[in-house]
């Protein structure tokens, strides 16, 4: 499938590319919000990027990147 055939219509932002984001992120209980970019709704993002995440997907992903947790154990965290 190629990159033109992912992308969504909204209504309010035109074609993008569709969001990525934890399945912990909800409208009930605060669990932080990280993004990986400044907040600009006129941007376009790479296809398949992960778009926010929360308080302890973020602590999940800071030891993937420094290399203090197998990717084996990280699925453990779901």
């Amino acid at each position: 499938m190629s990159d033109t055939q992912k992308v969504v219509a909204c209504g309010t932002h035109g074609a993008r590319y569709p969001a990525y984001v934890c399945q912990h992120l909800n409208l009930h209980t605060p669990v932080g919000f990280y993004e990986p970019f400044d907040t600009d709704p006129n941007a376009t993002y790479a296809n398949e990027a992960l778009n926010a995440w929360c308080d302890a997907c973020d602590e999940v992903l800071g030891e993937l990147v420094s290399g203090t947790m197998s990717r084996k154990n990280s699925l453990k965290s779901n």
